[in-house]
């Protein structure tokens, strides 16, 4: 898989100078899919925790966390999504939903980034890193269902597929209390194609 940060900045209709589109397709601009469409998802290629005060990075995690409290490290998930090739000239679309079972506290908001590129293995400090890059919005997420965009760059969660390509992300707890935390296999961040 080819990876390009550009592709996941599109993720939230995000348009920037800072760095190129993601690369043009037949369905770019298309309207939002219908109601009742089929789609496929596309669950996360692998999930990641960083704890922000050392650097570490937890690959290949069963869980989501996003956790804020002022009194330990603030920890984020790291998300990176393979994009089949048979999706070129398709639309995408992001959503971050959680269960009834997930745990929800605090302001119940996220920031949405995108990353240089995907996580690949755990690492017990830096310089490894989150590789941070472009704020594409803030998020409020509800349990259970799916996560809405506040504010920021956002104008929306569709996007046209980045066909063959691995977009990576990273999700970022907002306000000094919060803790968003969920099983991967059943909730938490998902590309649907359309």
């Amino acid at each position: 898989m080819k990876f390009t940060s550009s592709a996941i900045a599109a993720v939230l209709g995000f348009t920037s100078s800072a760095f190129a589109a993601p690369t043009p397709n037949n369905n770019t601009g298309a309207p939002a899919p219908q109601s009742g469409s089929s789609y496929t998802t596309i669950n996360p290629t692998a999930t990641s925790l960083y704890e922000v005060w050392t650097g570490a990075v937890h690959h290949g995690v069963y869980y989501g966390k996003i956790y804020k409290s002022g009194q330990t490290t603030d920890i984020t998930t790291l998300a990176s999504f393979d994009i089949p090739a048979w999706a070129e000239g398709h639309t995408c679309q992001f959503v971050f939903e959680l269960d009834e079972h997930a745990t929800l506290k605090g302001s119940k908001r996220f920031q949405v980034f995108t990353s240089q590129k995907p996580a690949t293995q755990s690492s017990a400090s830096w310089p490894s890193g989150n590789l941070r890059d472009q704020h594409l919005g803030l998020m409020e997420a509800t349990k259970p269902g799916r996560a809405a965009i506040v504010d920021g760059p956002a104008r929306s969660t569709y996007f046209p597929c980045p066909g063959g390509y691995t977009i990576a992300g990273e999700l970022v707890g907002q306000n000094d209390q919060v803790h968003i935390e969920w099983n991967t296999y059943a909730a938490g961040p998902k590309i649907l194609i359309y």
